[in-house]
């Protein structure tokens, strides 16, 4: 991000302007938190309501979901540096950073919003969405996009955002390793590959 950075300008405590070498600057909102709150990002909003995008700096933390419902009516972007720094790589000219989504999550949201058993989504973390369904009792549901999901990396997920009752490998080009199936199986949780038998799994009414 340096090479694109010109200069930074303190604003409040809790947001800054970034001047770029080419593009328009963009106004960022900062906090530190292993766990954003809604409390977090209203304190954020208040200082500095005109902020694009909130980073939180800390690498292995969530975003709860009433954080991000605050943020995503505001119309402000989200997420930890690493999608910062792919948002201001990504954008053109003078385009704000307030609508930029991370591929992975834009594109777990997308298979969810499309199922025709869908009743109602709700963001419980930045990890896991509850799945509201026309037919049967809600599901907790979370997309891993790791390259060779390992039965550590689903440990660590429930560890860090709470537990589920489905996990979709969004991967396409990758597989989940037979110890992520033991972990999940053993955990309570029913593990997916294939978006045909996801799909079919969100019809079961159980």
């Amino acid at each position: 991000m340096k090479e694109l950075v010109e200069r930074v300008e303190i604003v409040t405590p809790y947001s800054f302007i970034a001047h770029f070498r080419q593009n328009s600057p963009a106004r960022i909102g900062v906090l530190s938190s292993i766990a954003v709150t809604a409390d977090d990002v209203h304190r954020v909003l208040e200082v500095d309501p005109g902020v694009e995008f909130v980073v939180n700096i800390p690498k292995a933390a969530i975003w709860q979901g009433s954080a991000i419902q605050i943020l995503e009516e505001a119309g402000v972007a989200f997420g930890p540096l690493g999608h910062l720094m792919k948002a201001i790589a990504g954008r053109r000219n003078s385009e704000p950073l307030n609508d930029f989504v991370h591929p992975e999550t834009s594109y777990f949201h997308t298979i969810l919003s499309q199922h025709a058993n869908l009743y109602r989504l709700i963001r419980v973390t930045d990890l896991i969405y509850e799945f509201q369904r026309k037919n049967g009792p809600p599901l907790l549901v979370a997309g891993l996009n790791e390259y060779e999901l390992a039965g550590s990396t689903i440990r660590a997920a429930v560890a860090q955002h709470g537990n589920v009752s489905v996990i979709f490998a969004t991967n396409p080009n990758a597989w989940p390793t037979s110890d992520a199936y033991e972990v999940a199986e053993s955990m309570g949780i029913e593990l997916f590959h294939e978006r045909r038998k996801f799909y079919h799994r969100l019809h079961i009414p159980s």
